[in-house]
């Protein structure tokens, strides 16, 4: 069993992966630095560990992406936890993140935006525990 360490809701949501694709690099790159600082609130800095991290992203929408645009979307969210050393590395031998998409109203929540949800490591997947 995953014992949530940090659970953090942020009335913001990531962007589509194919408006991602389609943005000047300068827009890219202001977007991924305003996640940094939009995380650093709730994620504060810290050292990088050499540790397996899981995750869950659930993003409240009303409306539906498909599953690759959800995970692209998630790319600047995890880049900057990873620069605020929260992960050692992104692939997946250092982190397992499950993406979930729920419908606004869905567990009452009433906003759109973005819950991040950090676990205790353990030998256990997240992607079904959110």
């Amino acid at each position: 069993m995953l014992t949530i360490e940090k659970d953090v809701f942020l009335p913001r949501l990531t962007q589509s992966l194919n408006k991602t694709l389609r943005q000047h690099w300068a827009a890219n790159a202001r977007k991924n630095k305003s996640w940094q600082h939009d995380l650093a609130w709730f994620f504060p800095a810290r050292p990088r560990t050499k540790a397996f991290r899981y995750m869950a992203i659930v993003s409240y929408r009303k409306g539906t992406p498909d599953d690759d645009n959800l995970r692209g979307g998630c790319k600047p969210v995890i880049d900057a936890l990873r620069r605020l050393g929260w992960l050692w590395d992104d692939s997946p031998d250092w982190l397992k993140c499950g993406y979930v998409l729920k419908r606004v109203g869905e567990d009452g929540t009433k906003e759109t935006g973005t819950r991040i949800i950090f676990y205790e490591s353990e030998k256990e997947t997240c992607s079904q525990k959110c």
